[in-house]
């Protein structure tokens, strides 16, 4: 099954529930899938491709600015964003990527509107097609913007960054009792090892400090605890929350190739994700086990610095 005929179905819907994007994968794909862990799809999963489609689907629309899913205004569901243009970096010519909602219907206009050869389309494998409008100025993207009526972003990927609260950010968590009972299955990060290591429900309760994944009905949970106080919040979050602790440097960043790159398993929070993401269009590749995000310029490193504590 194509991601573009799920982006496709999702621009026609507009939005709906967890269970009607499971239900309508399931029809398009005539099988189902089982896995349900989705605040945070990936984690402890280097290659992505071991997850199942649906959340194989998620994290990529996410991630390219296609959808939202379970925000506070959808906590069980999806929204799929607004047709958007994001201005990228670009020598000599203006280059948008085009996110969120798209039918058949605006891809034709574009194409009417600007030719079809300054229209590059690039598929990848469990996302919609990249497609790249390639224009001589920012006037003629902002022109091509208004008349199909699509939202233009210029400075996209550096709003979003300046948006992004640091990992320390209180709205980031949310105060939370460990659970009690001694049946749960308890692990810790390790900073050190950046693996997680197994722990128990008493360690978890009376720690000082420390990131600790907790399978509550069969569905981890990610508790942090700061000071003796526990907190829930998004394992991303919190691991670079233990890594900061610890004095843990995990960026790399190549001057020359302008690449930068983490441990596959230190995924940055979604957001930043998204943000660096969108600095080609494409998902980052899996190298030797570090996620590699190409065209990153030194200004967005600052910025994923700041916001990562690193």
């Amino acid at each position: 099954m194509s991601a573009n005929a799920v982006l496709l179905w999702m621009s026609a819907t507009g939005e709906g529930t967890w269970s009607r994007y499971r239900t309508a994968l399931d029809e398009l794909t005539a099988s189902g899938l089982s896995d349900e862990s989705l605040e945070d799809a990936g984690e402890g999963v280097p290659e992505v491709r071991s997850l199942p489609q649906h959340l194989r689907f998620k994290l990529n629309l996410e991630r390219l600015a296609h959808a939202e899913f379970f925000r506070r205004e959808f906590q069980n569901g999806w929204r799929v964003v607004p047709p958007t243009i994001v201005v990228t970096p670009s020598a000599d010519t203006a280059r948008g990527i085009l996110c969120g909602a798209r039918t058949n219907k605006l891809l034709s206009k574009l194409a009417q509107h600007l030719g079809q050869d300054r229209i590059l389309v690039e598929s990848q494998v469990d996302c919609p097609d990249r497609i790249i409008l390639e224009t001589c100025s920012i006037e003629e993207l902002f022109d091509v913007a208004q008349v199909e009526n699509v939202i233009l972003q210029e400075n996209g990927i550096e709003r979003l960054l300046a948006s992004i609260p640091p990992i320390d950010n209180f709205q980031l968590r949310a105060p939370s009792e460990v659970p009690f009972g001694e049946d749960w299955q308890v692990a810790r990060f390790s900073a050190s090892e950046l693996k997680w290591a197994e722990s128990s429900i008493s360690e978890a309760r009376g720690g000082m400090f420390g990131l600790f994944q907790i399978r509550v009905r069969y569905r981890p949970e990610y508790f942090i605890k700061l000071q003796g106080r526990s907190y829930k919040l998004p394992v991303r979050v919190g691991k670079y929350i233990v890594l900061r602790q610890a004095h843990r440097k995990v960026l790399r960043y190549d001057y020359g190739r302008r690449v930068l790159s983490m441990p596959a398993v230190c995924r940055p929070p979604l957001l930043l994700d998204r943000a660096l993401t969108l600095c080609t269009g494409l998902i980052p590749e899996i190298k030797e086990g570090y996620l590699e995000y190409p065209c990153v310029e030194p200004r967005h490193l600052s910025a994923a610095k700041r916001i990562l504590g690193q």
